[in-house]
């Protein structure tokens, strides 16, 4: 659902096509910061 992002640990739970771009903008951003 909207909202908590510790119940959406796996990725296979079908998310609207803007919150996965909004997940996969907000993991780029993490990588670039830990890597």
């Amino acid at each position: 659902g909207n909202g908590g992002l510790n119940n959406n640990n796996n990725m296979n739970i079908p998310m609207a096509p803007s919150t996965r771009i909004l997940a996969m903008n907000m993991i780029g951003d993490l990588m670039r910061k830990v890597g």
